[in-house]
C-alpha cells in the first residue's frame, strides 16, 4: 500500500523522524505542505499506521490543496477518505480513524453526513486510481522478498546470535514481556514473549524460525499462543486446540 501510494503520487513524499523536521518533533504522525506542495511522514511508524498516515496525507493533498474550508471538515474528509481506502485493501484503522473523527466532529449530524458524502466520489477515483498499481506491487512482492526483508528485520535485532558471539538475548522494556531470543539449533532460532501462569511457563507469543545465512531468508516454522491455545506450523490451516 505504502509502494502503491508513492507510485501514484504527482508529489514528493518525504520520511523523516522527529530530529528532522519540527513539526514531526511536535507530535505530527504526518502532514501535507500546501506551501511546498509535498508530504512528509514520519518514519518511525509502524507499517499499517505509515500506510494510514500517507493515504490521510495524500488525500489531504487532492482534496485540499486549494480549500476555504475549516480544518475540523478537512480532518474528518481526509481521515473518512483514509479509512474507506485501507478498508478496501484490506487494513483496518477503525479503531484509531473513529476516535480521530470523533475528535473533530463537533458539526451537527446534517452537516456531518454532508461533509461524508463529499469523499464518496475522491474515495472512487482513488481506489479506481491505486487498484492496478497495488496488485503490481503485491505481485511483485513474492515470498521471498518477504522472507529476505524478514531475515533483514530480525538480523537488526539478533546480530549477536546469527554471528555466534551468543546463544541468548533478552530485551525489556517498562510494562510489557520480556521478549527472549534463543538458539534452539543449529540455523533454528525461538523468539518468544514468556511468563507465569500457575507455576507453568506460558507463551505468548512463542514463534520457532529457520533462518538461511547464506541467502539471507528467515522461514518461519511454528507459531504458539497458549492463552488462546494456537498452534500452528508452517503451510498448514491454523487449528485451535480442544479444552
Amino acid at each position: 500500500m505504502i509502494e502503491a501510494i508513492k507510485s501514484a503520487s504527482k508529489i514528493p513524499i518525504e520520511f523523516k523522524n522527529k530530529s528532522e523536521d519540527s513539526n514531526l518533533a511536535n507530535g505530527a504522525k504526518g502532514y501535507y505542505s500546501p506551501t511546498t506542495d509535498q508530504i512528509v511522514v514520519n518514519k518511525d511508524l509502524e507499517d499499517i499506521h505509515t500506510a494510514k498516515t500517507l493515504i490521510h496525507e495524500y488525500a489531504q493533498s487532492i482534496l485540499h490543496k486549494q480549500t476555504d474550508k475549516d480544518r475540523s471538515q478537512r480532518e474528518i474528509e481526509a481521515e473518512s477518505l483514509a479509512f474507506v481506502i485501507c478498508d478496501h485493501f484490506g487494513l483496518d484503522t477503525s479503531e484509531y480513524s473513529f476516535g480521530y473523527i470523533a475528535s473533530y466532529a463537533n458539526n451537527d449530524p446534517k452537516e456531518l453526513k454532508e461533509i461524508l458524502n463529499n469523499i464518496q466520489s475522491a474515495a472512487h477515483e482513488m481506489i479506481e486510481q491505486l487498484e492496478p498499481i497495488y496488485k503490481e506491487k503485491s505481485i511483485m512482492l513474492t515470498k521471498e522478498d518477504i522472507e529476505h526483508e524478514n531475515y533483514k528485520l530480525f538480523e537488526n535485532i539478533a546480530r549477536p546470535i546469527l554471528t555466534g558471539d551468543a546463544i541468548y538475548m533478552k530485551y525489556s522494556t517498562p510494562h510489557f514481556m520480556d521478549l527472549n531470543i534463543e538458539m534452539f539449533d543449529e540455523n533454528r532460532y525461538v523468539m518468544a514473549h514468556n511468563y507465569v501462569l500457575n507455576g507453568d511457563l506460558m507463551a505468548d507469543q512463542d514463534v520457532e524460525l529457520i533462518v538461511d545465512k547464506d541467502k539471507e531468508l528467515l522461514l518461519p516454522q511454528t507459531y504458539q499462543q497458549d492463552n488462546l491455545q494456537f498452534y500452528e506450523v508452517a503451510d498448514t490451516p491454523l487449528k485451535q486446540n480442544d479444552v
